[in-house]
């Protein structure tokens, strides 16, 4: 299935909230469902917490800073881990996997 316009979705969230959740978990069923099978359990953790969050926020700006702060914490979490093996001298799970190291703007080269 293909991911409506951002004006068809936009419409059918005022006309038909239901109709756009599920629509919604469809879609990203369908995605999940996509992925490669050793992806798809943590593709489905990962969209617990992000119903969890949705669930708990007071408003959708809210839920949109809270998934946001989630995400800062997990990209900085593999940051660490990516820099600590390569400082060490390990070897990633998968050494064919293309890494990028990025650094801070206050941090040396």
């Amino acid at each position: 299935m293909s991911i409506p316009t951002f004006d068809t979705l936009l419409a059918l969230l005022d006309q038909d909230p239901v109709a756009f959740e599920r629509l919604r978990e469809k879609l990203i069923e369908e995605e999940i469902r996509d992925t490669p099978p050793e992806t798809q359990r943590r593709l489905r953790g990962l969209q617990f917490q992000i119903e969890a969050i949705k669930q708990t926020s007071k408003n959708p700006l809210d839920c949109c800073v809270k998934i946001q702060r989630a995400m800062d914490k997990k990209l900085e979490e593999f940051r660490s881990i990516v820099r600590d093996n390569h400082r060490s001298g390990e070897q990633l799970p998968n050494p064919d996997n293309n890494v990028i190291f990025m650094q801070k703007k206050d941090e040396p080269q």
